[in-house]
């Protein structure tokens, strides 16, 4: 994923992305951040089609594709930075 194609996606779907990378489940995810499964979902659909790549794949599971661990090792150091900000 390109820099440019990242910039296109919101804070929002960055954050549920990782939740459910992290987690492997849409469910899961949705728990730990306090939305519905749907919206969890539904913040995929978007990006996924506007960007023409899949963030996860399923195979009775949530599975995160080799190329997009570059993109959740991004989203979990840009976490810490705003954790580390937040806390200054």
């Amino acid at each position: 994923m390109s820099p440019q194609e990242i910039a296109r996606l919101d804070l929002d779907a960055m954050q549920g992305f990782a939740e459910v990378a992290i987690h492997k489940s849409y469910t899961k995810a949705a728990q730990t951040s306090g939305v519905k499964m749907a919206t969890i979902r539904n913040k995929f659909n978007a990006p996924e089609t506007g960007l023409k790549v899949s963030l996860f794949t399923q195979s009775g599971r949530v599975l995160l594709p080799p190329k997009m661990q570059v993109f959740l090792e991004f989203i979990e150091e840009w976490k810490k930075k705003v954790q580390q900000n937040n806390e200054a």
